[in-house]
């Protein structure tokens, strides 16, 4: 007996589905009943799921036809689907983040800073450190409410709402008066209260000057000219490339001159990059030989996270190399050529990464650098030619940071509300 809204012609996979030979090729849209007895998930069924529609249940032709594909279509669509759900799940991650991020925010409207430090200070309901009895037994009534302490956010949670609650040095909610004037004293410290709480202005991984290792690969280009002495007219030109790895030193100073999440500072590289590029003709020799490559520029950063920024880099470059230019004789002159280097990249600091105390961070950069044209002219061993090399590299770099000891952000001045 036929589906209503499908025929009885369907193929040979469709009878292990099905008690009874029926076709799932849709005819029309919409909702149907399945007689009874029928149903999805039959013992004989390798392609289905184990539910069977109970007699009279509705069920949708969309069902059906996805029921009866081919194992090809079958298998593709579970890979469609994994690819919805990862999909799903990364959009997920990054709502979750976010909602976390505004609930971060939005749960503390402030928080009291010590004027001598700098630093956020929390305070029990009775007044007191973190030290506090309260604090210690992780519980503690006020003002006719029951509130617990969470070190997951550092704050004191009112028990009956669960929303966290900030208490002034001489105890009382956000509408005590030290609160209401922003300012407090309290056992020979001076406080003000500020909108929003700043973070912890300690040492970060981000601030005060570094040393550093890196590796880097080295994707370089030489287009070689020759030309006539006489009238500059060129006679030969040539493309060749080379890609070597190097590696070398870097160091640096990194500001927060806006107490934000904006890193700029100076930067200075050094690498040792053994690179030879020649082009080998009949009877002679155009090449240039890498010794080191300096780079010296700003660069500017944000962090995304507390333990990750990127960054965008700008500055000067020298190449030195050997020229090297041979006929039936060999000439060679050693040269240093400025350029200019663009780029970006990204830094990490692991929270447990130190050394003696200092925070060790890992990066990833990539630049781009232009060179100025290296010129060998008449050479000894080609008297009547001009030669010139101009050079662009492409690099990657891979290396660590040690971190010293910089000075601490300033405390952002306050902002006073009642």
């Amino acid at each position: 007996m036929p589906v209503a809204g499908f025929s009885e012609q369907m193929p040979e996979q469709a009878s292990r589905i099905f008690p009874t030979r029926i076709s799932l090729r849709a005819e029309n849209r919409g909702v149907t009943t399945l007689p009874q007895g029928r149903g999805i998930g039959h013992p004989g069924c390798e392609l289905c799921g184990d539910r069977l529609l109970s007699p009279g249940e509705e069920w949708s032709d969309g069902v059906a036809l996805g029921a009866v594909m081919g194992r090809g279509l079958y298998l593709r669509s579970i890979a469609t689907g994994f690819s919805l759900v990862l999909s799903a799940l990364a959009v997920g991650v990054f709502v979750q983040s976010a909602n976390a991020q505004t609930s971060a925010v939005s749960s503390s409207n402030g928080c009291w800073i010590d004027s001598a430090t700098g630093q956020p200070h929390l305070f029990s309901p009775h007044s007191g450190t973190l030290g506090a009895t309260e604090r210690e037994n992780g519980q503690a009534s006020f003002g006719g409410h029951n509130y617990f302490f969470d070190p997951a956010s550092n704050s004191w949670i009112d028990a009956a709402t669960g929303q966290p609650h900030v208490f002034s040095p001489h105890s009382g909610t956000l509408g005590a008066t030290e609160r209401e004037n922003g300012q407090a004293s309290y056992g020979g410290h001076n406080y003000f209260f500020q909108v929003p709480c700043q973070p912890p202005a300690t040492q970060t991984s981000w601030t005060g000057g570094y040393l550093g290792g890196e590796l880097a690969k080295n994707w370089g280009r030489v287009r070689s000219t020759e030309a006539l002495a006489a009238t500059g007219a060129v006679t030969n030109q040539f493309s060749d490339s080379g890609d070597p790895i190097g590696g070398g030193l870097v160091a640096g100073y990194n500001f927060t001159p806006w107490n934000n999440n904006w890193v700029i500072g100076p930067f200075a590289s050094f690498d040792w990059l053994r690179l030879t590029i020649n082009h080998i003709g009949p009877g002679f020799l155009l090449g240039t030989t890498t010794n080191w490559i300096a780079n010296f520029g700003g660069k500017a950063g944000y962090m995304v996270a507390p333990d990750w920024q990127v960054y965008g880099l700008a500055g000067a470059a020298w190449l030195n190399a050997d020229l090297n230019v041979n006929f039936a004789t060999a000439a060679s002159k050693t040269a240093t050529t400025p350029g200019f280097a663009l780029g970006l990249g990204t830094e990490y600091h692991p929270n447990a990464w130190q050394v003696a105390g200092h925070p060790v961070t890992l990066f990833a950069q990539y630049q781009h650098t232009w060179y100025a044209d290296a010129n060998f002219n008449t050479p000894a061993s080609s008297p009547l030619f001009n030669y010139a090399f101009r050079r662009d590299d492409d690099t990657l770099k891979f290396g660590f940071n040690i971190y010293f000891s910089g000075p601490p952000p300033a405390a952002a001045k306050p902002i006073l509300t009642k």
